[in-house]
């Protein structure tokens, strides 16, 4: 008799899984918590379904935007000077020749 409960009760989720679709769900019945990680694409959304207001201030990225849609930030301060770089190598002798006057 146990047996025969399990199969039910295990039959009877799995059904309910393949019967129950989107058009069975109520409105704003479903929350974050109902839904699994990565298992909503962009492809699964309707054009502007998703607004501002459904996005917690913080999560986007710079990578979420594409080229030119973000305005770039104010310059900031200049920073202080580097440190000195060591000593190049000792530059080759010239060909000696007679000193040229600047005066033509």
């Amino acid at each position: 008799m146990a047996t025969i409960a399990v199969f039910i009760a295990l039959g009877g989720t799995a059904t309910a899984a393949f019967v129950v679709t989107g058009k069975n769900v109520k409105n704003s019945s479903l929350t974050g918590a109902d839904v699994k990680n990565s298992s909503i694409t962009g492809a699964d959304l309707t054009n502007n379904s998703v607004g501002s207001v459904d996005i917690k201030d913080g999560d986007l990225l710079a990578s979420d935007f594409k080229p030119g849609q973000l305005d770039r930030g104010c310059s900031g301060s200049v920073g202080s000077e580097g440190r000195s770089g060591c000593a190049g190598a000792a530059g080759g002798h010239g060909r000696a020749g007679a000193a040229r006057n600047p005066r033509g």
